[in-house]
Parts: structure tokens; sequence; C-alpha cells
């Protein structure tokens, strides 16, 4: 007698009458298009047997994600963006190896697994794009469980590789960036600032930005109304940093930078006492 095929993925998933800050600012960014785009994620990631989505470069999972939002490549990517900035779905997954996993998703399913006496799917691993050769397959608990030994060892000397210290420019941006982002919003989860600063530092090193610019341009996007939804990484800042630079310029017709340095500065000095760039800092 053959049994009944077991199930993947799951058929339904709580869709709540409330929603919170990333709801709030989908629709306040994209309207419908956001709204929509959040859920239809949701049940691509439901029908999964992973519960995850590989959107590396043409993959069938992100042919098939554009297809069921009918949304272009780059307002897809921007609404994804956004969800990760928010960490509504993992930051670094999406981020480096552009895998969609939702922690908050899965936690609700855990009830549908445990009536089928099945283990939930893991999380799942990081993986370096060079030692994969490109290659960023779905992830099964096979697969999680071959790339988790060692992996302690490898957080470590990560973690080791990255730390910034606390009077350097890069940490004390991501802290700017955060403290004003709190301003907006007292409610927002506090991000790993080690890995915040390493976005300052690879703007200033490889993108050769200066600390005083990366400074105004946090400034002056905290207090835009439309960018303080948007900017909420130092990531996010590096991206975006030349089309923040010519929208900030024109908006203040020419004296933006100057007026904005002295403004941010002062800022800057309230919240930590100190000042970037060496002028007038102690030796």
């Amino acid at each position: 007698m053959i049994g009944r095929p077991e199930k993947e993925g799951v058929n339904y998933f709580p869709h709540l009458v409330k929603h919170g800050e990333t709801m709030y600012l989908l629709e306040k960014t994209y309207g419908n298009d956001g709204y929509a785009a959040w859920f239809k994620t949701l049940e691509a990631l439901g029908s999964k047997p992973t519960l995850s989505l590989n959107c590396n470069g043409n993959s069938p999972s992100w042919e098939y994600l554009k297809a069921k939002t009918s949304l272009s490549e780059e307002k897809l990517n921007a609404i994804l963006n956004l969800l990760a900035a928010l960490e509504a779905i993992d930051t670094e997954l999406w981020e480096q190896n552009r895998i969609i996993w939702s922690q908050n998703f899965v936690e609700n399913l855990k009830p549908v697994y445990a009536k089928r006496k099945k283990e939930i799917p893991l999380k799942p691993i990081l993986r370096d794009r060079k030692a994969d050769e490109g290659h960023f397959p779905g992830l099964s608990d096979a697969e999680n469980s071959q790339y988790s030994k060692g992996k302690e060892s490898r957080e470590k000397k990560r973690r080791e590789k990255n730390t910034f210290l606390s009077d350097s420019d890069e940490l004390r941006l991501a802290e700017f960036l955060y403290e004003k982002i709190l301003e907006n919003n007292p409610k927002t989860k506090k991000p790993n600032l080690q890995v915040w600063a390493k976005h300052i530092d690879l703007a200033i090193r490889e993108d050769n930005r200066t600390a005083e610019d990366l400074r105004i341009l946090i400034e002056w996007s905290q207090v835009d109304s439309f960018w303080k939804l948007n900017i909420l990484s130092t990531q996010k800042l590096r991206d975006k940093f030349d089309q923040l630079w010519v929208k900030m310029t024109a908006s203040s017709k020419g004296r933006g930078p100057q007026f904005l340095s002295e403004k941010g500065q002062r800022t800057l000095d309230n919240v930590k006492d100190v000042k970037f760039g060496g002028e007038g800092a102690d030796d």
C-alpha cells in the first residue's frame, strides 16, 4: 500500500489584521505594490520545502517571484532592500547571498510542523561567494548540516577581522546613523553596529568617500521626508551616496553641504562629543 506523500512547505499562513512598522513603511513608500509584494513573497516562501528563496542571478525562484508580483526587477529589488533594512527578511542573507528568509514567518509556522511531527527547516547558512564559486542553492537541511561544521570558528574569525574600535570613524558613523534613525522611530531594533561599520569602511576605502561627507548625508537623509524611510542602514547609505548627494545639493540650492556640515557637526558633538576628519578632535 502506497502511503500519502509527505507535505512540503505550507498551504496557508497567518495574515494578521493589524500590521506594524514593516507594512506601514512599505505602503508609505510603495503603496499597494509594497503591500502586495510582501504577502506574495510570503506565499512564495511558504511554497518552498526550505521556506527560503534563492534569488541569485536569473534563478528560477527569482524569475518566479518577479512574475508573481508583476513588478519590475528594479522595483522588486527596492522593496526587498527595504524589507532587509527593516529586518523583515534576514539582512545578511539577502545582502550577501540574495536569499530571502524571514525568521518571523518561520516562527509562525512552527505549530504546523509540530502537528506534522516534522522538523521545521533551518535558517540557511551564510555562504562565501568565492568559496561557492557563485553557486547559491536552495539550501536544504542536509546542506545546512554539511556547511554548519566549523561555523563557530568561522564566525569568530569574521568578528575578529571586522572589529572596529569605539573611537574609529567607521563605528562612530554607524552609531550616528542609528541615533538619527531612532529619532524618527524610537522602536527601531538595534542593528549589528560592527556590520554597519564595515559598510562605512568600504565606502571610505573603496568608494573614496570621506567621513565628513558621509556624516553630512546621514544628517540630511534623516530629515528628508522620503529618504528617512529608505536610508535605514549603512549599506543603503553607501549604495545611494551619489543619488543622495545630488538630491541634497539641489534641494539646498547650492548651500546644502556647507550648511548641513555645521548643523550635523553640532548634532554629532551633542551625541558623541567628537568631530570627524581630525579637525578639532583631541590628539
